[in-house]
């Protein structure tokens, strides 16, 4: 067993809990524990962890869709229970380090909060902030790139077939088709960039957030599919829905730790699954 429940469950007693509280946290920990039974994992990282965490946070999405909008509270403190477990797992009351503490959400999602679709990303092709917002989107709209990995992308690397990105230890392999390749190259050049090291995206995340908000008022697209990660799902829908890519490879595209994660990525309209029976021949 890799969670700790009952251990735990008598810390708890322990410390005079509310049974309401012990209840809480019990049912907490089953539910990761069940999440990482179901996904065969072994080991319990960060990744692992973030990915839990963005799970979770597309379920609600999902919920959401009968609602205007809502507060995650709950997920917020989901996230709390786990790392206060996590924080008496590493003893961070002795002094030590919980490796595994997940941020909280500061801020309302809209449970209409969808991606973009294609009219929306040629809109916003065209009405771009500016040029650099314009290589930006295509970037991540045609690799599936986290915000995080695109920011470490440097002129050297457009030399490269295979591109390494380091992430807290980690290597991610990624490699970007050659037209894309030569579509950012003549940006650099036009930009007048002659230092191989430099990064080619250079600015911060809420910089690029700022310029896709701003696109998107230009281009009149709904601002709530207006953020960065909108074009990681526009990206897994289309390998799935145009390239007829499988669910298993996509999944290593995107770099997911599980597979459910990545279905909910995937998740079509009822205008999508329509357009897909009304391909289908004679079996």
């Amino acid at each position: 067993m890799l969670l700790k429940v009952e251990e735990y469950k008598t810390y708890l007693k322990d410390g005079e809990k509310a049974d309401n509280t012990i209840r809480d946290y019990v049912t907490t920990l089953k539910q990761l524990e069940d999440y990482l039974n179901f996904h065969q994992i072994t080991e319990i990282t960060k990744t692992v962890m973030t990915d839990y965490k963005e799970y979770l946070t597309m379920l609600e999405f999902q919920k959401g869709d009968t609602k205007k909008n809502y507060e995650i509270s709950s997920i917020n403190q989901t996230i709390t229970k786990l790392n206060v477990y996590f924080n008496w797992i590493y003893n961070v009351d002795d002094g030590g380090k919980n490796p595994l503490s997940l941020k909280q959400h500061n801020t309302q999602i809209k449970a209409h909060r969808k991606s973009i679709d294609d009219t929306d990303y040629k809109r916003m092709l065209k009405n771009a902030h500016s040029r650099e917002t314009y290589q930006f989107m295509l970037v991540i709209a045609n690799t599936g790139m986290r915000i995080t990995e695109v920011l470490k992308l440097k002129v050297s690397d457009l030399d490269k077939k295979i591109i390494r990105i380091s992430n807290k230890g980690k290597f991610k392999t990624v490699s970007l088709p050659l037209w894309l390749r030569r579509e950012l190259k003549k940006y650099v050049i036009d930009a007048l960039w002659g230092n191989e090291d430099s990064f080619i995206f250079p600015k911060s995340k809420t910089s690029y957030r700022n310029y896709i908000k701003k696109t998107a008022g230009k281009a009149k697209v709904n601002s709530e599919k207006a953020y960065p990660h909108s074009f990681r799902h526009y990206f897994a829908k289309q390998y799935i829905l145009k390239h007829n890519g499988n669910i298993s490879d996509l999944q290593q595209l995107l770099g997911h730790s599980n597979i459910q994660t990545t279905a909910i990525y995937t998740h079509l309209s009822v205008e999508e699954l329509a357009a897909i029976q009304r391909k289908v021949k004679n079996i």
